[in-house]
């Protein structure tokens, strides 16, 4: 794939889900790091974190609310997530990938992920929620950023707050099953280095946490200076090998179905288009 002028191997700012892209699709991961491009993919996703996006927004309205003093009812939030969902069902259509892309039908039966939203809600109002209702708010869903090695680092962190003892907890919502635990490491080593650099904090007073919404149960994590050092070699890393493929001109593609079938970027990959059979390609 030849590449224009628009790309520069060192214009890109890291985050571990473009990482992760680079690994599984540099194809992929050269069409969303085009600024154009990744502008006009922001709202569409693939059917399976269709659950994850609608919880999210969920918990994001029910922190804003809490922050402003007017809590919801646990009612008042298995609605809110019910909303998030029927709006994104409502345009099936266009918004999810698989369907979007012609790889799957849109007969899907909704009532299983409703279901499972309220399943997530619930156990985040009666679990995870108690163990931080009295800490003090520094941040939700908020975009974040700093550098490492002279490259742009950008995240956006769940949920940050300050316990009692006025340590900085950081929390990472799942909502999935067998969450990546290398990939989970990384994102919280990311969370303390910015809260090491904007806070002035000691790791001690650092508290990354994953919060599963599928169990209920809360898993505090100490990130080590392995850790740290390793997200450092994974930006080199991954700098040094843009620069390969901005180099020769050419980021390869890994075609495989199930990633191909989820693609925002199908209509545009001919390996991707070329991989489905004529009755699975997008008209």
């Amino acid at each position: 794939m030849s590449l224009n002028n628009s790309w520069a191997s060192d214009s890109w700012a890291w985050s571990y889900s473009r990482s992760k892209l680079l690994r599984d699709c540099p194809r992929a991961f050269s069409y969303a790091t085009r600024a154009r491009k990744a502008q006009a993919s922001l709202n569409v996703f693939s059917l399976g974190a269709l659950i994850g996006i609608c919880v999210h927004h969920a918990v994001d309205d029910f922190i804003s609310r809490w922050q402003e003093g007017a809590p919801m009812t646990l009612a008042q939030l298995r609605a809110t997530g019910e909303r998030q969902f029927d709006e994104r069902w409502g345009q099936r259509n266009q918004v999810i990938l698989e369907i979007a892309n012609g790889v799957a039908d849109n007969s899907v039966e909704p009532n299983r992920f409703r279901r499972a939203i309220r399943e997530r809600l619930d156990r985040f109002y009666q679990f995870i929620w108690p163990a931080f209702r009295g800490s003090r708010h520094e941040c939700h869903e908020e975009p974040a950023e700093f550098d490492i090695l002279g490259h742009k680092i950008r995240f956006q962190i769940d949920f940050a707050c300050w316990n009692v003892t006025d340590d900085l907890q950081i929390v990472d919502w799942k909502t999935g099953g067998a969450e990546n635990q290398r990939g989970g490491e990384v994102q919280l080593a990311v969370y303390s280095l910015w809260a090491h650099e904007k806070f002035k904090l000691e790791p001690h007073r650092i508290k990354p946490i994953v919060a599963s919404l599928l169990n209920g149960r809360l898993f505090e994590y100490e990130v080590t200076p392995y850790d740290l050092a390793y997200v450092e070699e994974l930006v080199r890393d991954d700098y040094a090998a843009t620069r390969v493929y901005s180099t020769a001109g050419a980021f390869p593609a890994y075609p495989a179905p199930e990633k191909c079938g989820s693609c925002r970027y199908l209509k545009t990959c001919p390996e991707g288009r070329e991989l489905l059979s004529p009755t699975d390609e997008p008209t």
